[in-house]
């Protein structure tokens, strides 16, 4: 029998045990690596969106603090910082104008889609050259035009089939509304308009979007309405929103699309949620369900602004801004890899 000291030991240990099952169970399967980036420019700060170049195996993160000569940052998978650009190109005022960032492949080829609020433009970069292939907009005009196409503050945008683009237009005070252009950069439809709505299919805010290809959705972050709306990809027909997130507020969102998981990053309350795509088909979103939500350490990150997810292991990059700036990654832990989110 165990009695004594042996006893308290034993509760001591059996309590501990305990403890450390709670917090495991609370942490989830997502841990933040702190080591990641390593090489982290100290005068970097507002790190505004993160894009992850499945081509090159790079990361490309936009960050808008003047004290750094450069707007954008490109790391390698293990956080060493290869190189910076974007200084003649991207526009200055009182920050670097940067806002959204997205990564797509075309045969073998990577590009970088980047939203520039100060110039109201979209621009696409070869990588890894950095090379500036087109502009889509009317540099320093914000309009609401679709013809001359004009932007107002825009805030992101998604690579879709046949060369598609997405385009959340915008960061709030001109426009609230998608627009999907072509390759050749002409309109093919408007969803909401210059005006704030709360209806469906009308924003406050359109904050950010991604396309997911399995039911041939998008999905927008209506940040000022606090909901997420999904809409169809091809003709730009409202399908249906989820709430379940509230009271946090969806700023980024990006796919996980193997695993069928809808990010939402929620810059009011630092968090991530991961919601669960399985029962949404390209007409109807199935219930609004929360799979796991990942807490951001404000020590680290005082906002959560936009995300991107590692389409293979499914770790989450988060580029943060305000008085916590940084970007970060947080990876899952599981004993076989890529995780599977529906067993934890």
């Amino acid at each position: 029998p165990i009695c004594g000291i042996q006893a308290i030991k034993f509760t001591m240990l059996r309590a501990t045990l305990a403890l450390a099952l709670v917090a495991a169970v609370l942490a989830g399967p997502y841990t933040p690596d702190l080591q990641w980036p390593s090489d982290l420019p100290k005068n970097a700060s507002s790190f505004s969106a993160v894009a992850i170049d499945t081509v090159n195996s790079e990361i490309y993160v936009a960050q808008r603090g003047l004290a750094f000569p450069q707007p954008i940052l490109v790391f390698d998978k293990e956080g060493d910082l290869l190189r910076s650009w974007g200084s003649d190109i991207i526009s200055k005022g009182s920050s670097w104008g940067v806002h959204g960032l997205s990564f797509q492949a075309i045969n073998g080829s990577g590009f970088l889609w980047v939203t520039d609020t100060g110039d109201h433009t979209v621009k696409k970069f070869a990588t890894p050259s950095g090379k500036l292939i087109e502009t889509i907009g009317t540099p320093n005009v914000a309009g609401s035009s679709l013809s001359p196409l004009q932007f107002g503050n825009v805030a992101d945008a998604a690579p879709g089939p046949n060369n598609l683009l997405y385009i959340a237009d915008g960061d709030g005070g001109v426009n609230n509304r998608v627009v999907e252009i072509n390759q050749a950069g002409a309109e093919q439809f408007v969803i909401g308009s210059a005006a704030a709505g709360t209806t469906p299919g009308k924003f406050n805010s359109p904050h950010s979007v991604t396309y997911y290809p399995d039911q041939s959705l998008l999905f927008v972050a209506d940040r000022g309405n606090n909901r997420t709306q999904a809409f169809s990809a091809s003709t730009g027909k409202y399908v249906g929103e989820w709430t379940c997130i509230r009271p946090a507020t969806p700023w980024g969102v990006r796919t996980w699309t193997s695993q069928g998981l809808l990010y939402l990053a929620n810059g009011d309350n630092q968090t991530i949620s991961l919601l669960d795509l399985s029962t949404s088909t390209p007409s109807a979103l199935g219930a609004c369900s929360v799979l796991e939500t990942v807490k951001v350490d404000p020590t680290y990150c005082t906002t959560p602004h936009e995300i991107d997810i590692d389409q293979v292991f499914g770790e989450i990059y988060v580029a943060c801004i305000g008085t916590n700036s940084r970007v970060m990654r947080y990876q899952m832990q599981c004993e076989d890899r890529p995780c599977n989110i529906r067993k934890h």
